[in-house]
């Protein structure tokens, strides 16, 4: 079987890759299949090792932002301590 594939880009136009023939055995679908299965849980694993890293960033940006909550609680009491010492 031989199967003519036209690609149009969005205004219409006929691209580069206009005339795309491809011939389909039931062997080759079947390697073309298997094929994109791994290329899809490749594309997902890199996805998820993105993720891991983005989460990896976000925890370590959440322990420095505590910190500074820390550091100012403790400036605000401090602070209020001072404030009503010298009131009283």
């Amino acid at each position: 079987m031989v199967s003519r594939k036209i690609n149009r880009n969005a205004d219409g136009s006929m691209s580069n890759h206009a005339h795309e023939f491809t011939f389909q055995t039931s062997e080759n679908v079947l390697y073309w299949k298997a094929a994109r299965k791994e290329g899809d849980q490749v594309a997902d694993e890199e996805k998820m090792t993105t993720l891991e890293e983005e989460n990896r960033r976000l925890k370590e940006d959440n322990e420095k932002l505590m910190d500074i909550v820390v550091q100012m609680r403790v400036t605000l009491n401090r602070l209020v301590l001072r404030y009503v010492t010298e009131e009283g």
